[in-house]
C-alpha cells in the first residue's frame, strides 16, 4: 500500500464488521500514552489488532518505523500477530511485531552483545536456561569446583526455584569476594561468574531473567544502542499488563521512557495470579506515573452470558471495592447463563455424575468436545483421574492440556504438524504459511532476498511434498509403529537441515533439546495415528479437537470454553489460602470467567489427593478454610445442589 492508499483517520473504520464501545475505539486513535482498564471478554486483544490496522492504514506508524507488541505468553503474541495479519494488507503487517518479552529481551542482547562490557558479556552461542532443574543442575556440578570455599551452600539454597531467584536481584559478575558479609549476594555473584564464563566449552548458559537484566544493563550504558531501539519503534503495546515482572518493567523504562514511542498497555489487576513469578503489584499505578498515562476502561464482556457476568461483578467488588461493572453483550437474552455448586459424597459419585452430564450436554446440546473445560487449582492428574477413566469408558477422550500445551508451544513441532497438514490435504493456506514462514526464517530470507532464491525455495518445497505424499500414504498401509514414524519425522528434519534450525533457535542446540522434543512428538503421533488411521484427523486430535481439556488456573487464563467445570472447591485446593488470600481469589475469579454460558463448581466429601508423604490416598475434604469463596458465591444467588447420580448407558 503506498501513501495515496492511505485512509483519512477521520473516516477509518473497525475491521471485519467489529464494532468496539466507546472507550475502545478512542484508545485506538489516541495520539498519548493508554493504560487500558479491561475485565474478562473484553475484548482486549481485539483492541491492540484494531489498533495496529489503524496505526499502519492511516500512516500514524509511517514506515520504515513499526509497532513492537510485548505479550507474556508466546500463544498471545502469535495470536495478536494473528489478527493483524489477517485484517490487515500484508505489505503493513510486516511492520507489526508481536513477541514475548523474553523474546524481546533475547532479541537486545543477541543483536548488541558486543556492547557488553567483556565481564559481562556472554559467549555468542550462549544456552537458554529454561528449568529451574537445569539451572540446578550446573550449580551443582560446577560450584564446588569453582568455589570450594562453599561445600555448605545447598544448606542455605535448599529449593531450585530459590537458586533461581538469586540471579534476579542484580547483575553481579565480580569477584564473590565483594559480598562476604552477604552469604545470598556472593552466591548470586558466584552463580553469574559460572553461568557467564565457566559451563562446558566456555559457552555460557543464561536464564530469560538474566537475559532481561543484561539487555536492560545494555540499554542503560550504551545511548546508541537505545536511540537505535526507539527510532525502530513509534508504537508499543503491552498485553497482559497486570502479568509484567519487575525485571520486565525495568527493561520497558529503560527502553522507552522519555521516547517519542507511545505505548498502550491493556490488562485486568482482578486477573494477576502471577505474583509468584514475579509479577509486579501495583504496575498499573506505576505506568500512569512514569509514561503519564491516561487511564481507560472497558465495560463490555463480550464472552459471558448475564448470569456469569453478575456473580463475576460481585466477586470483582470484593477483590476491588471500586471495580467498574461490566455488562453483557446483547447477544444474550436476560436470563441466560448457569452457575451451580455441586456437592458429592466422594469423588468417584462426583465423576460418574459428571460424565453423565458431559455425555448429555454433548449428544442434547451438540457441545464439542473441546469447548468443555475441566479446571483445577492443582494436580490435575488427581483430580481429574476418575473423570477421565468413565468417560473414556464411553468413547469420550480427556486429557491433561498441560503436556500438550508445552509441546504444541515449540516452533519445530508446529513446522512438523502442519508440514503434515500441507501435505496430507488438498487445500491448507494457513499451514502452508507457516511451512513457508519457518524455512524462510532457518535460510535467513527477509524481504531483500533476491526473488529467484524465494522461487528456489519453494520448488524445493513442491518437490518434497510430491515425494513426501507418497511416504505419508504408504505409512497408513503398512504397520503404525514408533519406527515408520520417525522415519516420516526424519524426512521432514533431513529436509530443513537441522544444523539451521538449531542455530536458527538456540533453545534446540543446548545438548538433547531437539531430539527430546522431536521424540515426544513422535510418540504422540505414532498412539494418535493408530487411533485415528487418518493424517489429518491424527494432528486435529493432537491440537485437541476431539478431546475434553483439564487443566490448571493458570494454564486456563487467556482461553474461553461455553462450559467450565471446577472440580475441587475444597481447602486442600486451596492449602495456602489462609496466607494467600488474595491471589487465591484471583486466582478463582479467573476460572470462573473462562465460560462462556455454564459454570460448575463441584466439592466431594471424600477426594483422593496427595499426602504428605506424597502418596495419594482418599481423605476427608473440609471447606471451612475458603468460607469466604461460599459466601461471595451464595451472595452470588449461586446454589448448592446435590445431584441424583444416574448410571450411565
Amino acid at each position: 500500500m503506498n501513501t495515496l492508499s492511505l485512509i483519512n483517520p477521520d473516516i477509518w473504520k473497525e475491521k471485519d464488521g467489529i464494532l468496539l464501545e466507546k472507550n475502545a475505539i478512542d484508545t485506538v486513535k489516541s495520539l498519548t500514552n493508554n493504560i487500558v482498564i479491561a475485565g474478562p471478554g473484553a475484548g482486549k486483544t481485539e483492541l491492540l489488532a484494531q489498533k495496529a490496522c489503524y496505526l499502519l492504514e492511516t500512516g500514524s506508524c509511517s514506515a520504515p518505523q513499526k509497532i513492537l507488541a510485548i505479550s507474556f505468553k508466546k500463544d498471545s503474541a502469535e495470536n495478536l500477530t494473528n489478527r493483524v495479519e489477517k485484517r490487515c494488507e500484508k505489505e503493513l503487517s510486516r511492520r507489526f511485531e508481536s513477541m514475548t518479552y523474553d523474546t524481546f529481551a533475547k532479541r537486545i542482547l543477541d543483536q548488541f552483545r558486543l556492547g557488553l562490557d567483556e565481564k559481562y558479556r556472554p559467549s555468542k552461542n550462549y544456552k537458554v536456561l529454561l528449568k529451574n532443574s537445569d539451572l540446578a543442575e550446573i550449580a551443582d556440578k560446577y560450584i564446588p569446583i569453582c568455589y570450594p570455599d562453599y561445600p555448605s551452600w545447598r544448606l542455605i539454597i535448599r529449593r531450585n526455584d530459590e537458586l533461581s531467584n538469586l540471579l534476579c536481584n542484580k547483575i553481579l559478575a565480580s569477584q564473590s569476594s565483594d559480598y562476604q558479609d552477604n552469604i545470598q549476594e556472593l552466591l548470586s555473584s558466584a552463580m553469574w561468574n559460572i553461568l557467564l564464563k565457566k559451563v562446558e566449552n566456555d559457552e555460557s548458559a543464561l536464564t530469560f531473567p538474566m537475559i532481561s537484566k543484561l539487555s536492560d544493563y545494555l540499554l542503560k550504558e550504551n545511548r546508541y544502542i537505545r536511540k537505535a531501539l526507539r527510532l525502530t519503534y513509534s508504537h508499543v503495546f503491552l498485553d497482559e499488563f497486570q502479568d509484567t515482572t519487575d525485571i520486565q518493567y525495568s527493561l520497558l523504562k529503560t527502553s522507552f521512557l522519555g521516547s517519542k514511542a507511545i505505548l498502550t498497555a491493556v490488562g485486568d489487576e482482578k486477573q494477576r495470579i502471577m505474583v509468584w513469578a514475579r509479577a509486579l503489584k501495583g504496575v498499573f499505578n506505576d505506568f500512569k506515573k512514569d509514561f503519564l498515562a491516561e487511564e481507560k476502561e472497558l465495560f463490555l464482556n463480550h464472552r459471558s452470558s448475564p448470569k456469569l457476568v453478575t456473580i463475576q461483578n460481585i466477586i470483582s467488588k470484593s477483590l476491588e471495592q471500586d471495580s467498574i461493572e461490566m455488562k453483557p453483550s446483547d447477544k444474550w437474552e436476560e436470563l441466560d447463563g448457569t452457575c451451580e455448586i455441586w456437592a458429592f459424597q466422594n469423588s468417584e459419585e462426583e465423576a460418574a455424575c459428571l460424565a453423565g452430564e458431559v455425555v448429555k450436554w454433548i449428544k442434547e446440546e451438540s457441545i464439542e468436545p473441546r469447548d468443555i473445560c475441566i479446571i483445577v487449582k492443582q494436580q490435575e492428574d488427581i483430580y481429574g483421574e476418575a473423570f477421565k477413566r468413565i468417560l473414556a469408558e464411553q468413547g469420550i477422550q480427556a486429557r491433561e492440556e498441560k503436556e500438550y500445551q508445552e509441546l504444541l508451544s515449540e516452533d519445530i513441532v508446529q513446522f512438523i504438524l502442519n508440514m503434515i497438514i500441507l501435505t496430507a490435504t488438498n487445500k491448507a493456506p494457513e499451514s502452508r504459511k507457516v511451512v513457508v514462514d519457518f524455512l524462510f526464517y532457518i535460510n535467513g530470507f527477509d524481504e531483500s532476498t533476491k526473488y529467484e532464491l524465494l522461487y528456489n525455495l519453494e520448488d524445493e518445497l513442491g518437490i518434497f511434498i510430491v515425494d513426501f505424499k507418497k511416504r505419508l500414504t504408504n505409512c497408513l498401509i503398512n504397520t503404525i509403529d514408533l519406527s515408520s514414524i520417525e522415519c516420516i519425522i526424519s524426512l521432514i528434519i533431513d529436509f530443513t537441515n537441522k544444523r539451521k534450525i538449531k542455530k536458527s533457535f538456540p533453545q534446540y542446540s543446548r545438548g538433547n533439546c531437539l531430539n527430546e522434543v522431536i521424540q515426544n512428538l513422535i510418540k504422540k503421533i505414532t498412539i494418535t495415528l493408530q487411533l485415528r488411521k487418518d493424517w489429518k484427523l491424527c494432528i486435529d486430535d493432537i491440537y485437541g479437537e476431539f478431546s475434553i481439556p483439564m487443566m490448571t488456573i493458570h494454564k486456563s487464563k487467556g482461553l474461553e470454553y461455553d462450559t467450565v467445570i471446577f472440580v475441587g472447591l475444597e481447602d486442600a485446593a486451596f492449602w495456602n489460602f489462609n496466607n494467600n488470600s488474595e491471589e487465591d481469589k484471583r486466582a478463582f475469579f479467573v476460572a470462573l470467567s473462562r465460560a462462556k454460558k455454564r459454570v460448575i463448581f463441584t466439592a466431594s466429601k471424600m477426594r483422593k489427593i496427595l499426602n504428605k508423604r506424597r502418596n495419594i490416598e482418599e481423605q476427608e475434604q473440609s471447606v471451612q478454610g475458603i468460607t469466604i469463596l461460599y459466601k461471595i458465591l451464595k451472595e452470588a444467588g449461586v446454589p448448592i445442589i446435590r445431584p441424583v447420580v444416574q448410571k450411565l448407558i
